[in-house]
């Protein structure tokens, strides 16, 4: 990875612990309760509304 990432981390109940923007290569981020990740491209977080302790709901669409 040669481009920095915004990092969302969340726990089991897709509950946002801790936004981290700007990661960049070779970097190794934990965050105590979070038992996953999404990752973005860097620069993300600053154009989307999201919050510590929002939680995030996961939808499926079928394609037609």
């Amino acid at each position: 990875m040669s481009y920095p990432l915004d990092l969302v981390f969340l726990n089991g109940n897709w509950q946002i612990k801790k936004l981290v923007p700007g990661v960049n290569a070779n970097r190794i981020i934990w965050v105590p309760g979070a038992s996953m990740v999404v990752e973005l491209p860097g620069g993300v977080l600053e154009n989307i509304d999201l919050a510590e302790g929002a939680t995030l709901a996961w939808e499926e669409h079928q394609c037609a």
